[in-house]
């Protein structure tokens, strides 16, 4: 808890101040907040009905952050958060569709 505590007083002093070099900080960490999981799914899944087999959707997944070590681990982590939230489906035959 003292962690995010940290966090948010060191966020809290940087929304005090106003140069041009904070603010594109402060941009690049509403960016990371706001490109979750979801986003890298929603990159690949770019709209309802979109089919993929499950080899080319992680390798689209893994191009999406090619010089990420943990890129592999990312992109299985989005699939299975997007199974989980509903975002795409896992059909038996090897394809994900995207279903909402």
């Amino acid at each position: 808890m003292v962690d995010r505590l940290e966090a948010i007083v060191r966020f809290t002093k940087l929304l005090e101040r106003s140069d041009s070099e904070t603010l594109d900080y402060i941009n690049r960490i509403f960016d990371y907040v706001k490109g979750g999981r979801e986003s890298m799914i929603l990159n690949v899944f770019t709209r309802i009905g979109v089919r993929l087999s499950v080899a080319n959707a992680y390798q689209q997944l893994i191009a999406l952050n090619p010089n990420d070590p943990y890129a592999k681990h990312k992109a299985a982590g989005s699939l299975g958060g997007a199974v989980n939230g509903g975002t795409i489906t896992l059909h038996k035959n090897g394809y994900y569709e995207r279903i909402r």
